[in-house]
């Protein structure tokens, strides 16, 4: 760290968190698509889930340089066209592995019928245990972790548009069998109970 600056890299969080933020500053995020960091990488991103690590420990002291230019451009536009020219500096072969990976996990994010990791097979045409490995090596969570997390946020979305559409309903057409074990998932993904999520949006 030079001068209060960082090249930090974020797993998936474990849990919801919040950070207070003070004073002024600069930062730029760069996300990559589910499967897109292990070419980089090259290890299980398991490895990395609810870990924060130096960037450097992928990308070598070279990223330094890169850092000051990004974070010393003149406003938003130039720090991204920047950061994806330094990205492209250190883009590597493409992983079949990852994309299919990346194919899987968009499937899921758009077809609100994927409630099961059963679904999920039957669209890539891989066993349980096939999609548990290539999930573990390439995205870093379990393929149930991935369902749940679009299909609760499906239902924080489906909560913001419906005041009153019931909980009970909403579970089941989720998948689940009991209200108690959605209200705990939904809180355990947004951070709050469905009850203090729709009173916040009003």
């Amino acid at each position: 760290m030079i001068n209060g600056r960082r090249v930090l890299l974020y797993g998936i969080p474990a849990r919801p968190f919040e950070r207070t933020l003070s004073g002024s500053g600069t930062v730029l995020g760069v996300k990559f698509k589910a499967g897109g960091f292990f070419p980089f990488w090259q290890q299980n991103v398991s490895r990395l889930t609810g870990m924060t690590v130096e960037a450097s420990h992928v990308f070598g002291h070279d990223i330094h340089p890169w850092r000051d230019l990004v974070l010393n451009a003149a406003d938003d536009a130039a720090m991204a066209r920047l950061a994806e020219l330094a990205m492209l500096n250190w883009l590597p072969e493409r992983d079949a592995q990852a994309e299919l990976a990346a194919s899987i996990v968009s499937e899921t994010m758009n077809d609100r019928s994927i409630i099961k990791v059963e679904h999920m097979c039957e669209i890539s045409g891989l066993t349980i245990r096939q999609l548990q490995r290539l999930f573990g090596r390439y995205v870093g969570v379990t393929p149930k972790w991935v369902i749940k997390r679009f299909r609760l946020q499906e239902a924080a979305e489906r909560l913001e548009q419906d005041e009153a559409l019931p909980w009970a309903e909403l579970a089941v057409q989720l998948g689940y069998f009991d209200q108690a074990h959605f209200i705990k998932d939904f809180k355990s993904v947004i951070g709050q109970s469905p009850a203090a999520y729709k009173k916040s949006q009003k």
